[in-house]
């Protein structure tokens, strides 16, 4: 853990020490944390809806990019949300998916009654939290750049980092879980 201190340090900027620390946060704790909390109070009936609303994180990491970084939205990114868009259809229309076939005709009202629930927002802020690490991480490795710095040792840093917050995650939601049953 010396060498992910060593290199934490000589980050220049407190921007990218806040950086350095919110990425492994919000993609190691926060986004777990409310993802099996909502697992917790989700109804059977949504649970095939709410699992295909956690597979949005991609279209939320390029709105919040587009957003926070006023990256363009790229043709390549364009084509990659429609086939996310399209593969959340599939799963919604394929019969047998977890929580029954929602199907293409109700795919609206499959989604809109999965998000009325409680569990439908955690899993929405959740998604939100693993984009915003993303676009965190991807902020992070842009000032590196301009500053010259080698990114592999950042990037190994951000890993161990978030493995070791990881592993405080699920010591959290297993408590949490063994006190709600």
């Amino acid at each position: 853990f010396n060498q992910e201190l060593r290199v934490f340090r000589q980050l220049r900027s407190k921007e990218d020490k806040y950086l350095a620390l919110a990425s492994p946060l919000l993609a190691q704790i926060l986004g777990p944390a409310l993802f099996y909390t909502a697992m917790v109070f989700v109804s059977p009936e949504a649970v095939g809806a709410i699992g295909v609303i956690r597979l949005g994180e991609v279209i939320l990491a390029t709105i919040l990019s587009l957003l926070i970084l006023r990256e363009p939205v790229t043709k390549k990114k364009a084509i990659g949300m429609v086939l996310v868009l399209a593969g959340i259809i599939l799963l919604l229309s394929w019969r047998g998916s977890a929580g029954g076939n929602i199907g293409l005709s109700n795919f609206g009202k499959g989604i809109l009654a999965a998000l009325k629930e409680p569990a439908g927002g955690l899993v929405v802020a959740a998604s939100m939290f693993y984009g915003a690490q993303r676009v965190v991480t991807k902020k992070l490795m842009q000032n590196q750049e301009q500053n010259g710095v080698d990114k592999t040792h950042v990037r190994i840093m951000l890993v161990r980092l978030g493995y070791l917050l990881g592993s405080i995650s699920w010591l959290f939601i297993s408590v949490m879980i063994v006190a709600f049953y």
